[in-house]
């Protein structure tokens, strides 16, 4: 029974270079495959995701730009923030429009944008997929079903996963350790009448991608299925925690997933 861990912490801050930088929608095409191509060259150091979303009435957007489609490309550089900010800096050229947010900042701050697209008290619905490639094929399949989300709130995001995950090994539970790309599909909204139809929009894209899975990443997939649950892990190691929770929690007691994880002496 582990009772405590213990972490093995890096140095960050308290200043990094990050931020945001912001572009239209429509130039999804221009600046989604150019920004990849970007992140796959660029030093472990860099954390960027790019979320496509819908502008909100924010004081820091220009008035042309709400309620419309917008791309950002959120994190910053875990260095030295002048060496981040020439690292950044390609990244600020895949459009003439851009909103540049993008500047020295406090770590703690950085941490704290996502709180600006997140009001309290709205509903949420997630699924996710491990991409081995974003292909113009998947890319376009991105772009029909986010333009087609039914709440303004809903986020799509395009995570390249770099090589950290390859560095840590294979030993432990985590799995699809050579996964390139993840996509996260957030839905969200305020209205509980809207359930039936963000829940339905979010499955019907979660399933016109299942052709390019690779996996899936277990806290980002929502209700689970004992096939997504399975999908989440590799063949032994889902068997070994299997026979783990045969062995040291057949009632499930520790663990909500009560389903998937059946005992197997």
């Amino acid at each position: 029974m582990v009772t405590s861990f213990g972490f093995r912490l890096h140095r960050v801050g308290p200043t990094v270079y990050g931020g945001m930088l912001i572009y239209q929608g429509d130039s999804f095409h221009t600046v989604v495959p150019e920004a990849i191509k970007l992140m796959e060259k660029s030093p472990d150091e860099l954390f960027l995701l790019i979320v496509l979303s819908t502008a909100p009435p924010a004081p820091f957007l220009p008035r042309e730009m709400h309620g419309n489609k917008m791309i950002v490309i959120v994190g910053g550089y875990m260095g030295d923030p002048k060496q981040g900010e020439q690292v950044v800096l390609p990244f600020k050229h895949l459009d003439k429009f851009k909103v540049d947010m993008m500047a020295p900042i406090p770590y703690l701050s950085l941490q704290s944008l996502p709180n600006e697209f997140n009001p309290p008290g709205i509903h949420n619905y997630w699924k996710n997929h491990y991409i081995s490639n974003l292909t113009p094929e998947v890319l376009d399949n991105v772009y029909k079903y986010w333009y087609d989300s039914p709440s303004p709130l809903t986020e799509v995001h395009l995570k390249y996963l770099g090589d950290a995950l390859k560095k840590a090994g294979s030993d432990g539970a985590f799995s699809h350790r050579d996964a390139r790309f993840n996509l996260n599909i957030v839905s969200k909204w305020i209205d509980p009448s809207q359930t039936q139809s963000n829940v339905a929009w979010t499955k019907r894209f979660f399933e016109s991608m299942e052709p390019y899975s690779s996996g899936h990443y277990i806290n980002y997939l929502g209700e689970l299925s004992n096939e997504l649950l399975a999908a989440s892990y590799e063949n032994p190691k889902y068997r070994r925690l299997q026979e783990i929770r045969a062995k040291y929690d057949p009632q499930g007691l520790f663990t909500s997933l009560k389903q998937g994880f059946v005992a197997r002496a």
